[in-house]
Order: C-alpha cells, then structure tokens, then sequence
C-alpha cells in the first residue's frame, strides 16, 4: 500500500510538472535542424538536364536572353506533375547539346519563394508549359506562348510537341541560332545547300520513317560542329528517295559542296544509329566531335553524391516517425494550414464569387476546430472578417499578411514550418496532398466531438469546406477532378450525421489509397494500402476481411483526436499563452493543447491521492514517519 501512495503522489506531481512546463521534443532527435525554413527539394537537378529558375533568376535568365527557353510551371506535390517529370526530363535530356540555343527549365510553384513570380504568370494549374523565344521584353502581357500538350504522355508526343513550336517559331523568322528544322521537300538533292551558311562544305541528308525524328535530333546534337548542315526528308516525299534509288529507312546520304553543283560522298541505307555514322565520318575528317558535345560528367556525380546522403538521411528519419505509430504531429498540421493559406489560396490573382464563398467557410471550420495558438485562432478570426466585408480580394494580401505571421513574436504558430509524420522518402512525395488528409480527418473527428450532443449542428460542414477549397484552389487540376467526381459518386450532398462524415472521409481516402496503389506518385516508403491496416488495428476487420466499421470509428476518432497530437519540435508555451491584453475571447472547448483534458486528470488524481491517504490513515498508519514526509511534499 506504501507503495502505491508513493506512486500516486509521484505522478501528482508529475502532473503540476507538465502543467507549468514545455514537453516539447526537439527534432535534432529525428535528423532536422530546428526552425528551419520548408524549402521544397523539387522536382528537378541538375542531373537532369533541366535547369531550375527562381524568382531570384528568371527575369536575369529570361528578358534579353539570346537563348529560348522552354519553361514548366509545376508544383512539387502534384500528382500530374510528378507522373509528368519523367517526360519532362526525357525531353531534356533530348535538348541536352542544345543548352547555348534552347534551354529546358523548371520553376517549382510549391517554393514559397516563387510564389510571386508564379502569381504574376497567371499559373492556375499544373504543370504550365511556357516557352519565352529569345530576346524576350518583359511586360504586363508577356506571359509566353503556352505550349499545349493536349494530352499528350509519352516521351516522343512531347518531343514533336516542343519541335512543332520552334517549327512556327522559325516560319515567324524567330528562333535562328536554333539550326533548320524544317523537313527538305524537294525532288532532288540541287537545293540541298539552299539553308546552309555559305562555309558549310558538307550537308548530312537523313532519310527516315515519318514517325520518327533522327534527322532533327542529329540536326540539334551536331549544331556547334562547323562546317556542316543536316537535314531530313520523310518517307512521304518519295519522288526524293526514288531519285537516290533509296528505298531502306533510314538512310544517310553525305553530300559534298562546292563550286559546282552537290555531289554524294557517301551514302549508308537502313543504318541503325544516325549519330554514329555522322561522328565516324567527321572523325575521318579530323573533327573532333566530343568538343561540340555538352555534358558535365562532374557535375552528375556530385548532384549523384548528394542525392545519396540526403536518402539516407530521410531514411533514417521515416523509420523514427514510423515507430511512433498511427498519431497526428502539430508541425504537420500547422505546415498544411500555412501552405494552404500561403501558397494555394493566394496564388490566384483575385478571390470573388464562388471561390470568396468557399474561402469563407473553409476558415469558419477551421477557426472552430483547428489546433492553435489563441492568437493563431484570432488570426484566422480576423482574416475570416476581413473576407466577410469583402466582394473580392487579391491573392497577394492573403500571402502578405501569412508572411506576416511568420514573425518573430506574433505567437500564432508553434512549429517550424517542416513536414515530419508527411515527409516522404524523397522530394515530391507525400509532404502538401498528405497534411491536407491528415487535417480535414482531424477536423472531421473534432467537429463530431465538439458537438457531441448537440442539435442544429450542419452534419456536412467539414465536407463541404473540403470539397470547395479543392474545388475552386487546390494546384493539381487532375487530383480535383477526381475528388469532385468521387464526391458526386458516394453521394457527399446525403451525409446526415457528424460520425457519418467521418466515415466517409475514411471511405473516400481509401478509395483514393486503392487508385493510387502501385501508381508513378507513391512513395516507395509509404505504399499505398487499406487503412487501417490489420497490424495497427485488428478489430477493424471481421475474419472475412471485411471493415467491422464500429470497430474503424473508434480507431479514427482516437487517431485523430486532440488527444493523440504529437508536439514533437512545437513550443507548447505557444499553444498555452492566453490573450490577457486582448478582448478575444475564445468559447472552443477543443484548444490547441486539450487543457480540459489535462484538468480532468489533474484533480482525478488529486482526488485519488486524498482516498488513499484517508485509507492509510483508518490503518494505523498515521505515526509513520515517512506518510509525514510524503504529505510534507504535497
């Protein structure tokens, strides 16, 4: 019995320990540095042939260049975007010698750093492709010609996608330093030298299939070599190939200028490797083809080098978080409602109309039941009066006053902004589309027991805020489309009941999980299975496997409940400080750190300390020296 009193009187003060004190982790434990700035790694680098623009170098790139630039637009967590770069690196690497003509680059939407830059070039979804022709003039309508893919996948549809537009680019007399890239239709090869510089001594004819490209990729590959022109003619222009007495493709015909008129030099039917016949021949010339040639073997392996250490890294990282189990981390929370608010709403030039109404209940929601700070709750207070007394506003002041929360000193955020419980294993993965799962689940669960009980409560409320912000900001176009359509299929308009929303947010993530199972998007780290799995939650399943959904109810609402945030790296105090010099004044019984909860266990122990000392004492146990000395400490 001695025992236990000293436990119970241990763990009370405990208790008035936690009460008084921050319990907050550091994340130097899990491998991050400590209120660091979220700096997306993006999509691309340099071992990829495709150079990354800012806002601190485009307009220096850009404006003036004597170059033309092929620009994608994209966002780092999109799912298009991250099936797309594979492509879009693909079609770098075919561009790869052209690097002093025709550059391909990427700006990463999802860097707070551009988001200015991607505001004013009117990005509304992604990826954006955009090409800027040399010697551009920057200016109020200078947005670049939009390169339309019109859904167009695979590597070579790009590739004709990107020539056609130099193509028209040449036929408006632009794009001359990029070499001629219109097919040679004439009957015979008498013209041949017509498109040449007046030094070339030979020109390289390819002969080739319609489908194909071997005659431009030669064309691009060997532009620096002097003395030289390549073209190509198509299997359609047959009066050509029958003038040679071709009939194999492809073909290579090597003809000599001169004075007098073009004479074959050599010819080479059905060849395999256009490029390997060209170099052999200048190699015999004495040319030494690999100093035309760009590519920085160095420069691959340090990009190589890093790439390594940082996957270790994260590595290491997901296993820590991983072990913690199923819990939700403030940080994530805080991150998404910043990236939210910071990034996707404000990049639209001007919010009115629909997209006004949505942003306005999409703020209702989260002053109700978001976990924060009490001046991070009078914050989105004000931001949701401001919106109130407003037809319109400019996606530029929402950014401006996010940045200005930031400050130092404002107290409105507890975290640094870094993904930890949605960080994945590499860049793109995870991060954005998983912290907005994580918060609207946790906004389902709180709105249900926040209004446990209580009548006239809209049933839909979280829903509804969640199908209008992905509706009318969120970046991926494709991720919306399918969400609206799901939404409409499983009936979201017929939800009557707060418990009932949170199942089907569960049903529509696992519909979603299922889709995206195996897909180019998941991360290798977190595959994409049926949540909860039978390992994290047994009772979930009956023994057919089917959900015993009673059981998925109970394990959802304690997974995302208040009482299951991590605030590992956040600084409780924040999420403590009250607002005594302001006149907010909060009715939440859901605060950022559940003090009622911490109440309740306060004087439950209290009150379990008195039963046992009164039990000690109707013992006998009154003249024990060490029941004085304990109670002394209390």
């Amino acid at each position: 019995m001695s025992v236990l009193l000293i436990q119970c009187i241990h763990m009370f003060l405990l208790l008035i320990s936690f009460s008084s004190n921050t319990f907050s982790v550091p994340l130097e434990q899990i491998g991050h540095q400590q209120n660091s700035e979220l700096v997306p790694q993006g999509l691309y680098n340099a071992s990829d042939m495709v150079e990354v623009l800012t806002v601190n170098n485009f307009n220096r790139k850009i404006y003036g260049s004597n170059r033309s630039w092929l620009v994608e637009f994209y966002n780092t967590w999109c799912g298009h975007c991250q099936r797309y770069a594979p492509t879009y690196k693909a079609v770098a690497n075919y561009f790869k010698n052209c690097k002093d003509i025709f550059i391909v680059a990427a700006v990463d939407c999802s860097n707070d750093i551009n988001q200015q830059l991607c505001r004013n070039f009117e990005i509304m979804g992604y990826p954006t492709l955009r090409y800027f022709h040399e010697n551009y003039v920057e200016g109020p309508g200078n947005l670049g010609l939009n390169v339309l893919r019109d859904g167009a996948e695979n590597v070579d549809g790009n590739i004709k996608i990107v020539l056609n537009t130099l193509q028209l680019e040449q036929k408006n007399n632009r794009a001359k330093m990029l070499p001629y890239l219109h097919a040679y239709e004439h009957s015979d090869i008498s013209k041949i030298f017509d498109k040449a510089k007046q030094e070339v001594q030979f020109a390289f004819l390819v002969l080739e299939d319609d489908d194909t490209m071997l005659g431009i990729e030669a064309a691009l590959t060997f532009h620096k070599v002097p003395n030289i022109f390549i073209t190509y003619s198509q299997k359609s222009n047959n009066v050509l190939a029958r003038s040679l007495n071709f009939n194999e493709f492809p073909s290579l015909i090597i003809i000599r200028g001169g004075a007098t008129k073009p004479v074959v030099e050599e010819s080479f039917q059905k060849i395999h490797n256009v490029k390997e016949y060209i170099i052999n021949f200048l190699k015999r010339k004495d040319i030494n083809v690999d100093t035309y040639l760009s590519y920085n073997e160095k420069d691959l392996k340090n990009v190589q080098d890093n790439n390594k250490t940082k996957t270790l890294i994260e590595q290491d990282i997901i296993k820590k978080v991983k072990a913690m189990g199923d819990v939700v981390f403030q940080m994530d929370l805080e991150t998404t409602l910043r990236f939210l608010l910071g990034r996707e709403v404000s990049r639209n030039k001007v919010i009115e109309g629909e997209k006004l109404l949505a942003l306005r209940d999409l703020l209702k929601v989260l002053t109700k039941y978001f976990p924060l700070s009490k001046k991070g709750i009078l914050f989105l207070n004000d931001l949701s009066s401001k919106l109130t007394n407003t037809d319109s506003i400019r996606g530029a002041e929402i950014s401006v006053l996010i940045k200005n929360s930031e400050r130092e000193g404002q107290l409105i955020w507890s975290s640094p902004k870094q993904w930890l419980g949605c960080k994945g294993s590499t860049a793109g993965h995870r991060g954005y589309p998983c912290g907005v799962w994580t918060m609207f689940h946790y906004l389902t669960v709180n709105a249900a027991d926040y209004n446990k009980g209580r009548r006239q409560v809209n049933p839909k409320e979280i829903l509804m805020a969640m199908h209008g912000y992905i509706k009318n900001f969120f970046g991926c176009a494709e991720c919306s489309q399918h969400f609206q359509k799901m939404a409409a299929e499983r009936k979201i308009e017929q939800v009557s009941s707060l418990n009932e929303s949170v199942l089907w947010l569960w049903k529509a993530h696992n519909e979603v999980n299922e889709r995206l199972a195996g897909d180019l998007t998941e991360d290798p780290a977190y595959p994409k299975r049926q949540f909860p799995t039978v390992e994290r939650c047994p009772p979930c399943r009956y023994n057919n496997g089917s959900w015993n959904e009673n059981e998925v109810e109970k394990y959802i609402k304690h997974m995302y409940s208040s009482i299951n945030i991590r605030y590992m790296s956040s600084d409780t105090k924040i999420l403590h400080m009250g607002l005594e010099d302001s006149s907010y004044n909060s009715s939440r019984v859901l605060d950022s750190i559940d003090s009622s909860m911490l109440l309740i266990l306060y004087f439950s122990s209290f009150l379990l300390l008195i039963i046992l000392v009164r039990m000690f004492l109707k013992r006998g146990y009154r003249k024990k020296p060490y029941v004085h000395d304990l109670l002394g400490k209390v």
